[in-house]
């Protein structure tokens, strides 16, 4: 079993974090769409295997692909701004990676 480089270790597992401190919050009102939530877990469920079973290739690909199905777009349209802040899980785990300094991998 081959680990995710460090630094997208680090901003997968942060990205992870974000989004399950999201989902958390969400919940605790009573009006949350469940399909939101449910969207927002299809999004993540994949990524730790990802990140513990790396394929130098194409896994970088596979985390971005898993994290874009949760389409901020669509929920934001549906929920209410003021309420929810809905997340943006590529943009955060590419904005992470950057912090780090993983620039270059984003390219690849």
């Amino acid at each position: 079993m081959t680990l995710a480089p460090e630094l997208i270790l680090k901003a997968g597992l942060w990205t992870l974090h974000w989004a399950t401190v999201f989902c958390r919050n969400a919940t605790l009102h009573p009006d949350v769409p469940v399909k939101m939530v449910n969207d927002l877990m299809e999004a993540i469920h994949e990524v730790p295997s990802i990140l513990m079973h790396w394929d130098e290739k194409r896994s970088l690909d596979e985390i971005l692909l898993h994290l874009s199905c949760f389409d901020k777009r669509l929920w934001k349209e549906r929920v209410d701004n003021d309420k929810y802040f809905v997340p943006n899980l590529v943009g955060f785990f590419q904005d992470r990676l950057q912090d780090l300094g993983g620039n270059e991998m984003l390219k690849q």
